[in-house]
């Protein structure tokens, strides 16, 4: 047997540079305009039949404009226009908010998007760092939305009814989720657009809410490993990185979202989802 020909330093350290190029080339250049359109059934308890099948098209965490523009949320709109829902939610963070930032205008981004229940939006931390008021009122002239603020919109087929409500933002908002869905029946089905999963932890009250539609982690945005991102935005770690959580008080569906913060992605592709309501 020939012996086993070594590495010298030079080479190891080459070759190191070379892997770590190729892999900030990955999460610069590609992975951030790569979308993932993820489809995922929830069960909702007491959901009438006349809403099973119902699709809400979850799209999340723009930062407009400073790490996103128009082609790109086209083409995540695009996306899930495809699938056709019946309604289009988007838990907050339109757009990147820095002190004195413009609230600037949203039009041509969503002009030609519509759906059976309409668009509806609330707003998240970043939001809020530039104004609720200002941010709202952008939203509604500009755009398709209709913003809820701790308010919610009646949602009805067949006979069926299902509440759809919006939280304020948990740490920069005044969130009551008792407020939000005031004077609904307690055996009518919610689900609640709120930007921080946290609330699925934190709130203290007892009412119903069946599933929450959250954004913020953006499932992580740079992960060393499939399963772990050191940074998710959240107090409880990994817990409400992504996906279909069970919280200590409410169940949430998490969307990693189109956030493309310093155009840097890995392991963590931007995702707009489909969730299908099913009677349970």
């Amino acid at each position: 047997m020939g012996e086993r020909k070594r590495l010298t330093r030079r080479q190891v350290l080459q070759r190191g540079l070379a892997g770590t190029s190729a892999i900030a080339s990955y999460s610069f250049l590609l992975e951030p305009n790569w979308l993932e359109l993820v489809r995922r059934d929830v069960t909702i308890k007491g959901l009438g039949k006349g809403l099973d099948g119902f699709k809400i098209g979850l799209v999340s965490d723009l930062h407009v404009p400073r790490f996103i523009d128009r082609e790109f949320v086209h083409s995540a709109m695009d996306l899930l226009a495809a699938e056709k829902p019946d309604v289009f939610c988007l838990p907050g963070d339109v757009y990147e908010g820095v002190r004195n930032d413009k609230v600037v205008s949203l039009k041509g981004f969503f002009d030609h998007y519509s759906a059976p229940y309409g668009l509806v939006a609330t707003l998240g931390n970043h939001d809020y760092r530039l104004g609720e008021r200002a941010v709202a009122s952008r939203i509604r002239d500009d755009t398709p939305f209709k913003v809820l603020l701790n308010d919610h919109v009646p949602v009805e087929r067949d006979g069926a009814v299902l509440a759809l409500g919006g939280c304020n933002d948990l740490r920069w908002g005044r969130p009551d989720v008792a407020k939000t869905f005031h004077g609904v029946d307690p055996k009518v089905p919610r689900v609640m657009l709120a930007h921080n999963p946290d609330i699925c932890e934190e709130w203290r009250g007892d009412t119903r809410v069946d599933l929450a539609l959250c954004g913020h982690t953006h499932g992580g945005q740079i992960k060393l490993l499939p399963w772990y991102a050191p940074v998710t935005n959240s107090r409880y770690g990994q817990k409400y990185r992504e996906g279909l959580v069970q919280g200590k008080v409410y169940r949430a569906y998490v969307t990693r979202g189109l956030a493309r913060q310093f155009h840097c992605r890995l392991m963590s592709r931007p995702e707009v989802t489909l969730l299908t309501l099913r009677s349970g």
